[in-house]
């Protein structure tokens, strides 16, 4: 009995497999949505609270699993260093930074062309306002070619090839005395070899006949893997012109400016009122504008138009929500977070957009403890617009710096809840939101 006993001792056990290459990216996929929300979690509050870096670092590690290495991010510091991870240097923020130079400037100088009659020979727009790039585009096309569709041409994506491409800006126009050139979605600074050895020459002397565009979306020129000979010709040769966000001045102006073009009055405070509910994009703001226009029976628009017809933006309804947490009112916060479901966004993205929010009221608080400029909070907290700041700092202004770090506490823990349940997501959710008004 004892030689059985002992032979069962000593049986060797099979070693477990390795994981599969499915399991693997699972856990890879898993340690970078983590990663990223640690990172953002402290990208805000970090520089001051180190006490709370240490409380969530803990929620954090027991949410970690093992997984390959990242090789788009690398540690600060020494190999023990704990997370947050950093991008590498020459990323977006990087070019961005780089090559918005100009920025208002550029729109102005385009602006003082367009008046006087002088059109450029090659320029490059791109921005995150993309009524304005289309606008523009128009403006141009009307004054070059009309409705002369013979000497307009337009290459998309794939089709621009530096065969197309040259054919198009090599020939002549067409009983007209220039043509223009529209290049989509496609990024001459990141050419590869092959369209650098033909579009090098042909950008660097393009005939008077000719005008060339290349229209980007939000990323400027040259996001991507730069090629150097056709980044020095673009630098030398062509017009860069930014389409950023425009002031909230500008914004009231404009919009009411389009309800007087659809016949109807509208007031500065109901022009506010729309912005905050819809975004400051022209071209989020503009369709919901228009549906106003055409719900509203009386000559004047009302707040009550914008309310029945306008859909509001998603952080518009998040704003409504820590609204009603600041109030402890739970039916409020409730009925605003099914609003905000109804627009098909998922239990996850709810959490991250109201943990979000906390943080940035935390950071406020934190910042206007530290006596912060508003340019300093709106670098900070990664807010665009000075109007938006002002309005995260006069909420945060109802909150108690105590309740707030509280606030930012639980939102990091119910975020990382939802990576790991997902049969109680609508449940971690409402939790979350019951927590938050009793804070």
């Amino acid at each position: 009995m004892r030689q059985g006993l002992g032979r069962r001792s000593r049986r060797r056990v099979r070693p477990r497999a390795p994981p599969s290459g499915r399991r693997r990216a699972l856990y890879g996929c898993r340690r970078r949505r983590l990663c990223a929300a640690f990172r953002n979690f402290f990208g805000t509050i970090e520089i001051f609270d180190e006490k709370l870096r240490g409380i969530c670092y803990n929620i954090f590690k027991r949410n970690r699993r093992p997984a390959r290495r990242n090789t788009e991010y690398r540690r600060r510091g020494n190999g023990s260093h704990p997370l947050p991870l950093t991008r590498r240097r020459g990323g977006r923020g990087h070019l961005a930074a780089k090559n918005d130079r100009s920025g208002a400037a550029s729109l102005a100088r385009l602006k003082k062309e367009l008046a006087a009659g002088v059109i450029g020979r090659f320029y490059l727009f791109y921005g995150e306002e993309a009524y304005l790039r289309e606008h523009y585009i128009g403006q141009i096309k009307k004054r070059l070619v009309a409705d002369d569709e013979n000497n307009f041409c337009c290459l998309t994506g794939k089709a621009c090839t530096p065969k197309a491409l040259t054919e198009a800006v090599e020939s002549f126009p067409l009983f007209a005395e220039r043509k223009l050139v529209l290049v989509r979605d496609y990024d001459i600074v990141c050419a590869d070899a092959k369209m650098a050895a033909e579009a090098e020459p042909l950008l660097s002397a393009l005939p008077d006949s000719v005008c060339l565009i290349f229209a980007y979306g939000d990323a400027p020129p040259g996001s991507g893997r730069r090629n150097k000979k056709m980044e020095a010709v673009v630098n030398q040769h062509a017009q860069r012109v930014e389409f950023a966000r425009q002031s909230r001045a500008d914004l009231i102006k404009w919009v009411a400016r389009r309800f007087e073009a659809c016949g109807k009055g509208c007031g500065e405070r109901e022009a506010a009122y729309l912005l905050d509910l819809c975004g400051d994009l022209m071209s989020a703001v503009l369709p919901e504008l228009s549906k106003v226009a055409a719900y509203a029976k009386g000559p004047q628009i009302r707040t009550e138009d914008i309310d029945a017809v306008a859909m509001p933006l998603a952080e518009a309804i998040v704003y409504r929500i820590t609204d009603a947490v600041a109030q402890k009112s739970i039916g409020a916060a409730v009925a605003q977070l099914d609003r905000y479901l109804k627009q098909g966004n998922d239990e996850t993205a709810a959490v991250q957009a109201i943990g979000r929010a906390m943080r940035q009221l935390y950071a406020a608080s934190l910042a206007e403890g530290k006596q912060l400029s508003t340019a300093e909070f709106m670098q900070m907290a990664r807010i665009p617009s000075s109007y938006a700041a002002s309005k995260v700092v006069s909420q945060a202004r109802r909150f108690r710096p105590e309740s707030l770090r509280r606030a930012a506490v639980l939102c990091f823990e119910a975020e990382q809840a939802m990576f790991g349940n997902t049969a109680n997501r609508q449940a971690v959710l409402e939790t979350l939101i019951y927590e938050l008004c009793a804070s």
